[in-house]
């Protein structure tokens, strides 16, 4: 591992509220899943510019990738997802199916 991703693994894990992201979302078992770039690029700047943890990230932008492209399927994830966290925090996670994501185009 690289210092680059050294630090990085402890900016990420120095923050709370996206590590109980990804350690529950992480517990799900989902399908090919992906906590996208905001969170954590927002978690690198705080970290580098000395402002809070947390600060600024307004959602936690998660994909997963399931070949059953259902919106059944993907609001059974969704709700599953929302059952894992606690309000306020669960109303932030904002869940896609990658899959999907082509035939709204």
């Amino acid at each position: 591992m690289s210092d680059l991703q050294r630090r990085l693994v402890e900016i990420v894990r120095a923050d709370p509220e996206l590590m109980t992201v990804l350690t529950g979302v992480r517990d799900l078992d989902l399908p090919d899943w992906r906590l996208f770039s905001g969170a954590v690029y927002q978690s690198v700047w705080n970290a580098l510019t000395g402002r809070p943890a947390g600060y600024g990230v307004k959602d936690f932008d998660l994909g997963y990738f399931d070949s059953d492209t259902s919106w059944d399927a993907e609001d059974a994830v969704i709700r599953r997802v929302a059952a894992a966290f606690e309000t306020p925090l669960r109303d932030r996670i904002e869940v896609r199916n990658q899959a999907r994501v082509r035939l709204c185009l």
